[in-house]
């Protein structure tokens, strides 16, 4: 965020010159001498006055190279930065599906637990029923051995004899079957009781047991569905600052196209003074002979012509606009030898902002030809030249996606269309 900052306040920053340039150009270009007269400029002075507004013009031009370049490369961001928006919204879509999924099974998780509770419960309670009717039947039991006791006091052999000898045989039957009864119904109580107690155990060991299941799954669901939800809230957290940063790539297209509008508007008027200036020029030449148009005129300035891009109009890559190209581009190797098109003397050897290393020829009459983007240049300023003679080596200098020949013809200062010529 940093990196988006600083060209933030570079872009503003770069805006603060407009008008100083503009103001300056104009008057360089229409203030008078401060001589006494008011007679026509010279011709060193038209000359020297197209100079300082092509130098102004290619350093605008160079600018908004630089300008659409770091467009490019913003709204290259912005697209990657929109696509990420794109795909942490289709990934949130499918994370809240996944939380609705999660709280339903979390919903039916709790569900099963609270019938798995409830039924415990249940069985808790009859249970406790079931205890109960262990105490009275041990209530029994006891009432039971307390009679056999009255009848038979602590030593029921001894007791039993005398009452046998002191007894008649139906008193004696009657006791018989009375302790019979008694035997019985203590049986009874105890394989009740038993397997009352063995009941109870078994059925509350077995909703225990579905209890604590019931509660595993419940926290295992609500643990998947707490990670889940953490998971959507990163993502959320990530969403947001993808959109702050896509609306800041937005925010400094907007301020690089304002520059850009502002650079064009310099253009505008830089080209309009330079074409008054060449008007002057013209009329100045005016009677000369012209320089004849026809192939062969001008040699080509590379032994291998790989055209890359032609003379006129381009399309701009991003806002579809159409752009002049005012020369032609081969592609090349770096290194590879630049050769003058024609007889003629260096008029300008160095470096020219956006053209980088760039070679300006003039052959005479009203034709020059200029070569843009050298690595290294092999004549300087005033030395003659022949056709075919090496002037330098192809680079990608100055304002140059790559190793290229930026070649361009001129008649009277501007550029025309190199292919009539060649």
């Amino acid at each position: 965020m940093s990196d988006v900052v600083g060209r933030a306040r570079a872009l503003h920053a770069s805006g603060r010159g407009v008008a100083v340039i503009l103001v300056g150009l104009l008057l360089l270009v229409t203030t008078p001498s401060t001589g006494a007269t008011a007679a026509a400029p010279s011709s060193a002075d038209q000359d020297q006055r197209r100079v300082e507004v092509a130098r102004e013009l290619e350093s605008l031009q160079r600018q908004l190279h630089e300008a659409d370049a770091e467009e490019a490369q913003l709204i290259a961001e912005l697209r990657v930065a929109t696509s990420r928006e794109r795909k942490l919204d289709a990934i949130l879509t499918a994370l809240d599906a996944r939380v609705l999924a999660a709280r339903a099974d979390l919903d039916l998780a709790q569900a099963a637990f609270d019938d798995a509770d409830a039924r415990y419960q249940e069985t808790a309670r009859r249970t406790a029923l079931m205890k109960s009717r262990m105490l009275q039947a041990k209530s029994i039991l006891e009432e039971q051995a307390v009679t056999a006791f009255m009848y038979y006091g602590n030593d029921s052999g001894r007791q039993l004899q005398r009452f046998v000898e002191t007894s008649s045989w139906r008193e004696l039957h009657e006791v018989s079957a009375f302790l019979d009864v008694v035997a019985e119904q203590q049986g009874k109580v105890i394989e009740t009781y038993r397997g009352l107690r063995d009941q109870a155990e078994e059925a509350q060991a077995t909703e225990e047991s579905a209890r604590d299941a019931a509660r595993s799954l419940r926290d295992d669901v609500a643990s998947r569905t707490d990670a889940i939800e953490a998971v959507r809230t990163e993502q959320r957290r990530s969403g947001r600052e993808a959109e702050r940063e896509a609306e800041e790539q937005r925010r400094l297209i907007a301020l690089l196209r304002e520059r850009q509008n502002a650079f064009e508007t310099r253009m505008a008027a830089l080209k309009r003074e330079s074409a008054s200036i060449s008007e002057l020029l013209r009329r100045r030449q005016a009677g000369r002979q012209p320089t004849s148009v026809g192939v062969g005129v001008l040699g080509w300035p590379l032994t291998t012509v790989r055209i890359t891009s032609e003379f006129g109009p381009r399309v701009h890559p991003i806002y579809g606009t159409e752009r002049m190209h005012d020369g032609l581009d081969f592609g090349a190797d770096v290194g590879i030898p630049i050769l003058a098109a024609a007889d003629g003397v260096v008029v300008s050897a160095g470096e020219r902002g956006g053209y980088g290393n760039t070679v300006l020829v003039d052959h005479g009459g009203s034709l020059s030809t200029l070569y843009a983007h050298q690595s290294t240049m092999a004549v300087g300023m005033g030395d003659p030249v022949k056709r075919g003679q090496v002037i330098g080596y192809v680079g990608s200098t100055g304002f140059s996606t790559g190793p290229h020949l930026h070649f361009e013809v001129r008649v009277n200062g501007a550029p025309v269309d190199p292919m009539p010529y060649l």
